[in-house]
């Protein structure tokens, strides 16, 4: 299973670049790519079960104090 969505990703990847490059357009290119490995590292991630941390906890951690500062120090007036 892992093989066949390498394989997917690939060519979907290779799709994409063909497109990317005969239309000139190298930083779309380069996002693609890198929001590529990154989908490739989260299907790993739900194949061989690996303690990674979610996009969700790390946006949590960098909104909690203006959450707090919002949410309990204005509105308690």
């Amino acid at each position: 299973m892992v093989i066949i969505v390498t394989i997917l990703l690939v060519i979907i990847l290779a799709v994409q670049s063909f497109w990317l490059v005969k239309s000139n357009r190298k930083k779309e290119l380069i996002v693609v790519t890198i929001i590529m490995i990154i989908n490739l590292f989260y299907s790993y991630n739900a194949f061989f079960q690996w303690e990674i941390p979610k996009p969700a906890e790390g946006i949590d951690k960098l909104y909690e104090p203006i959450s707090q500062y919002l949410f309990n120090d204005l509105l308690k007036y």
